[in-house]
């Protein structure tokens, strides 16, 4: 039987944050990419084309990071619920095999 490690709050916590520092990486690097762009198209230069950028790069940073923070603390409750059912399960599977016994040997 494969040993499974259990996960502790904190542990939840810090992949939550885990999730919220990628995710907030990955949707500034889209936003750098979609904020150029859109401020090249429209002929922005300078200080404008800075802000634009750094607008999108914000804005789609802190949406896609909240969205990996959330999507991590979910799959973290789920692997919580999944130990936890399995503990229940095999406690309810070895006290079932003793309640038999003791009416075998009735």
């Amino acid at each position: 039987m494969a040993h499974r490690q259990q996960q502790n709050p904190s542990s939840c916590l810090e992949r939550g944050l885990m999730g919220l520092a990628l995710g907030g990486l990955v949707g500034s690097g889209f936003g750098i990419v979609i904020g150029g762009y859109m401020a090249k198209t429209m002929g922005l230069k300078g200080v404008q084309l800075l802000k634009i950028i750094g607008k999108t790069s914000l804005s789609s940073g802190a949406a896609f990071g909240g969205f990996m923070c959330i999507g991590s603390l979910v799959r973290c409750e789920e692997k919580n619920m999944e130990s936890k059912t399995q503990q229940l399960q095999n406690y309810w599977w070895k006290h079932s095999k003793f309640l038999m016994v003791d009416q075998k040997s009735k």
